[in-house]
């Protein structure tokens, strides 16, 4: 439970036995205030943006990949809150999340929600700061693709696993490479732009009345098929 502020867990009426009796609110503030996770004197000279608190998220992703995770696998974005005004270029914005400010990472989820792997985006430096490291041919793919890539690799039986992704990610040289170089499904929403503008019925024409309820179109290119659908409301 968060209370409004630090001093109401220790305050008379609003107190939280479950902390304050172990631990004073004089000492909390003494650890808060210590508190690193890495050396601060070598920060200067690292790339990595996020180097005071890379420990931290490397355990935690650490025990996460040992979870057995489901065979489908699900990549999206997820903000993590925050407003202030500290954290320069790394607070980002996204529309269409609940937290539309705050710091934006990269999750691989099973299909129960269970969150086994991130990648924290710092811009230009967002690779070379992960420790998954990317082949040469994977260097080549699209900064989307690219954090899929990173993300599948850490798949333990990615043989026989099914990526879900939305249309930020989706390519057909994405999903071409995960299908010849890891043997990996894929199945996502697509941009026109993103897989080659194929000869799909318009919007338009599938929101037609005269469309019947549930027509599908579906040109392919090789074993690569891209499906469109309509839904008459």
């Amino acid at each position: 439970m968060r209370g409004p502020s630090i001093d109401d867990y220790w305050a008379l009426d609003t107190r939280m036995p479950q902390i304050t009796e172990y631990m004073s609110s004089k000492r909390f503030r003494q650890i808060r205030a210590l508190l690193h996770f890495n050396n601060n004197e070598n920060a200067k000279s690292s790339t990595d943006r996020f180097y005071k608190v890379r420990p931290l998220f490397s355990g935690i992703t650490k025990q996460f990949l040992q979870v057995k995770a489901t065979p489908t696998q699900s990549i999206d974005e997820v903000m993590v809150g925050y407003k202030g005004t500290m954290a320069g270029n790394l607070r980002q914005y996204i529309a269409n999340k609940p937290d539309k400010f705050g710091y934006k990472l990269f999750c691989r989820a099973s299909i129960d929600g269970f969150i086994h792997d991130i990648v924290m985006y710092q811009g230009a430096t967002t690779f070379s700061s992960h420790p998954v490291d990317l082949c040469e041919d994977e260097e080549q793919q699209l900064m989307s693709s690219k954090l899929v890539l990173v993300l599948a690799k850490t798949i333990q039986d990615l043989k026989n696993s099914t990526i879900y992704a939305d249309n930020y990610f989706t390519s057909i040289q994405l999903v071409e490479f995960l299908r010849d170089k890891y043997q990996c499904r894929y199945v996502g929403t697509a941009r026109p732009n993103r897989i080659g503008n194929p000869p799909l019925m318009s919007k338009k024409e599938m929101e037609k009345k005269s469309t019947p309820r549930g027509t599908l179109d579906y040109p392919a290119t090789g074993s690569l098929p891209c499906v469109g659908r309509t839904i008459n409301r």
